[in-house]
């Protein structure tokens, strides 16, 4: 018995000392060949002042379909919605596709910046998708984000939406997301 606790714990030293950690040196070259020193690297970070300086589209109507993945009965039916879920509760709703990120780095980095412009005195929800990267977000304003459980937001994002999307029910994922919440707000 004690030969074979020996030999496992041996072996798991070996391992995990041939794993290492996979991290990089503080003098080891990025993928670009430039030098990267720990703490130096910031290429997925963008702060708030480089974020202004990057454009999202404006926010014109209700439904801004720079991707064109709409037929005109969707949009009709986004807004007939959204304009019964804004009267209800106060928050006004916005729907934004695109077909990339633009200049940013990530399509979540872009989705965050745009959705700013959907606020109203931090109050808001905005939907930014890309069918073309299969990439969908429903980012509430701050205000908002209070006047909803986690648990509710969550669901609404992961199950209700998501799950509409992948069946390439666009504005049912939409208006099925607002039905959902219509009921969850904290009144």
């Amino acid at each position: 018995m004690f030969r074979y606790i020996t030999f496992i714990l041996i072996a798991g030293a070996l391992i995990f000392s041939s794993c290492g950690s996979g991290s990089k040196s503080d003098d080891e070259s990025d993928a670009t060949g430039e030098n990267v020193t720990a703490g130096d690297d910031t290429r997925f970070v963008i702060s708030g002042e480089e974020a202004k300086n990057l454009s999202t589209p404006d926010l014109k109507n209700i439904v801004t379909d720079n991707e064109g993945m709409f037929q005109k009965a969707d949009i009709a039916a986004i807004e007939k919605r959204v304009g019964a879920f804004t009267k209800r509760t106060g928050i006004p709703v916005h729907v934004l596709t695109v077909a990339d990120q633009g200049d940013f780095g990530s399509f979540y980095s872009f989705a965050d910046a745009a959705s700013e412009k959907g606020c109203t005195n931090s109050e808001g929800i905005t939907f930014i998708i890309s069918s073309k990267q299969g990439q969908v977000f429903m980012i509430p304003c701050l205000k908002t984000e209070q006047r909803f459980e986690n648990e509710d937001l969550n669901f609404a994002a992961d199950k209700i939406l998501i799950e509409a999307f992948k069946s390439q029910q666009f504005s049912k994922g939409i208006t099925d997301a607002l039905d959902y919440l219509d009921k969850k707000i904290k009144r």
